[in-house]
């Protein structure tokens, strides 16, 4: 899977295996895995410096986990996003 690309050093393909997943849970409904995967997605992103894209992903997982009730998972979001908004392009 995708953490298997990050730790062999290919954060895109990790970031396209985030994307196919994320469009497969959004096809199925599966709303915790979608923000799981955006929360990914945000994280590779933000590694990679495409820091309004990986905003937009972690901001996406901070709402659906509050939305349902994983106010620990929208808290890490809510770091992250303060993580990516600290960084320098």
């Amino acid at each position: 899977g995708a953490a298997y690309y990050n730790d062999l050093g290919d954060p895109r393909r990790a970031i396209e295996y985030y994307e196919q997943d994320l469009k497969i849970a959004h096809e199925i409904g599966d709303v915790m895995r979608a923000a799981t995967t955006s929360f990914n997605l945000a994280v590779a992103l933000a590694n990679q410096g495409q820091r309004s894209e990986a905003l937009h992903r972690a901001e996406y997982a901070a709402q659906i986990f509050a939305q349902i009730g994983h106010a620990q998972y929208a808290q890490q979001a809510q770091q992250l996003i303060a993580q990516i908004r600290g960084k320098k392009e």
